[in-house]
């Protein structure tokens, strides 16, 4: 869904739970239905991402890029298995994720401030089946996926350490 900022009102509401300090954001059109699962549950994830779905691009090329790539779904991997993704890996992201959405907005301000950026980039995932569905314990793919997923950032920070001592 895309609306002008200036409607934000008139589509989002929000809810407020006694258990959290968040307010929960979700469509009027739909209401609020609680945690359910699936697109019809109105729960609506805002922060970077509702930057994002207000927004036709980025004004930079690399953020363009990124910004681009966060609105393609691809094919994925199994569910449980832990990714290394590089910054240009990053079309491989099964379904857009509300973690992913402030990256581009990142790479944005850093270009236009001219900042020195990180020569290397590396995001560390487990896929999912269902991004969708919010709060609840691990899945089984998921806590099967950790193991490898702790080696491979071990591997990375050590990696790192390597490159610093022999620089």
């Amino acid at each position: 869904m895309k609306f002008k900022p200036q409607d934000y009102l008139k589509h989002i509401a929000e809810h407020v739970e006694s258990w959290s300090y968040i307010k929960f954001c979700y469509l009027k059109d739909v209401g609020w239905k609680g945690f359910e699962e699936g697109p019809e549950s109105g729960v609506y994830a805002v922060a970077p991402l509702a930057r994002l779905n207000a927004s036709d691009g980025m004004a930079t090329p690399k953020a363009q890029q990124a910004y681009e790539q966060f609105y393609q779904t691809l094919g994925g991997k199994p569910a449980g298995t832990a990714l290394t993704l590089d910054t240009d890996d990053l079309g491989q992201v099964l379904a857009p994720s509300p973690h992913y959405a402030g990256f581009p907005e990142m790479i944005k301000l850093a270009e236009e401030l001219q900042l020195d950026f990180p020569r290397e980039i590396k995001i560390f995932a487990i896929e999912v089946t269902d991004p969708y569905t919010i709060g609840g314990e691990l899945t089984s793919d998921v806590k099967g996926g950790l193991e490898e997923l702790i080696l491979k950032v071990t591997e990375q920070i050590l990696s790192w350490q390597t490159e610093n001592i022999n620089a």
